[in-house]
């Protein structure tokens, strides 16, 4: 008999995955929550994000089989969801307003109506810095 813990988590079904600012910034992806989502394991995207080459397009998040309508969409835990297709149309969204994104694909609370993907942005507050930006990409043709 050893006192090694156990592998299964036993507290909690949760399952979210936090990207932080250097994360978001390093990635070569395209600079939308969509992009980022592309990272999450267990995320389907109707359209993968290469680089960022459907960066303007609406692309539609999934998990677990549930409709892209299921997406909950949050700024500091605040329902932004669109109105559009049920909610399956979202806004574009300035990543650089966020410090960190979260994803959240199991273990969702009653708090949200959803049974989809969750995703917050969390905003960068009480920063007394300009931050810049300057991103470049270069190909042929």
């Amino acid at each position: 008999m050893t006192g090694a813990s156990p592998i299964v988590d036993v507290q909690s079904t949760s399952r979210a995955q936090v990207l932080n600012r250097d994360l978001l910034d390093a990635v070569p992806a395209g600079r939308s929550y969509q992009g980022y989502a592309q990272l999450v394991p267990g995320i389907s995207l109707s359209s993968p994000d290469v680089g960022g080459e459907a960066s303007m397009q609406n692309t539609y998040m999934s998990v677990h089989g549930a409709s892209s309508a299921n997406v909950t969409m949050q700024v500091d835990g605040q329902m932004i969801n669109g109105l559009q297709s049920d909610g399956s149309v979202q806004s574009y969204f300035n990543n650089m307003m966020s410090e960190e994104m979260s994803f959240q694909t199991a273990g969702i609370g009653a708090d949200t109506s959803g049974g989809g993907v969750r995703v917050n942005m969390i905003r960068a507050i009480g920063r007394q810095q300009v931050r810049r930006r300057v991103l470049r990409r270069v190909g042929t043709g």
